[in-house]
C-alpha cells in the first residue's frame, strides 16, 4: 500500500539557495564555465554511468573536497534550439534550488 503524501513543513520545504552579491549572477557556489578544461584539473573520473543521446554521465571524485559527484556531459553541437534552452532554463532552476531530494548543481 502506499504511503500517504506528507505535507511539506519548513525544514524540508524546497528553499532558494542564498544569492551572490550582484544581481543576475546566481548562487554564489554555482560556477559557470565556457569550456571543459576545469573538468581535467578539478576532479578525477571513476568510472562511466551512463550515455544517451545528449551525452555521457561520469561518476567523478572531486579533487578539492574529496566528494564524489556525478558529472552529465552534454553535446551542444546541433543541438535544436528548443531543446537547448529548456536546458538553460532547467540549469537555472536547479541551481537555484536547495533540497536533499533535488539533484545539486556545482558547476556548469
Amino acid at each position: 500500500p502506499a504511503l500517504p503524501p506528507r505535507p511539506l513543513s519548513a525544514p524540508s520545504a524546497v528553499r532558494p539557495r542564498e544569492r551572490s552579491p550582484q544581481a543576475g549572477q546566481g548562487p554564489t557556489w554555482v560556477q559557470k564555465h565556457s569550456n571543459g578544461q576545469f573538468l581535467a584539473r578539478n576532479y578525477s573520473i571513476i568510472r562511466s554511468i551512463g550515455q544517451g543521446d545528449f551525452g555521457h554521465v561520469d561518476l567523478v571524485h572531486h579533487i578539492a573536497s574529496g566528494e564524489r559527484r556525478v558529472c552529465k556531459r552534454v553535446k551542444l553541437v546541433g543541438m535544436q534550439d528548443d531543446l537547448l534552452c529548456q536546458m538553460r532554463m532547467e540549469i537555472r532552476v536547479l541551481s537555484c534550488l536547495d533540497h536533499p531530494n533535488i539533484v545539486k548543481i556545482y558547476e556548469f
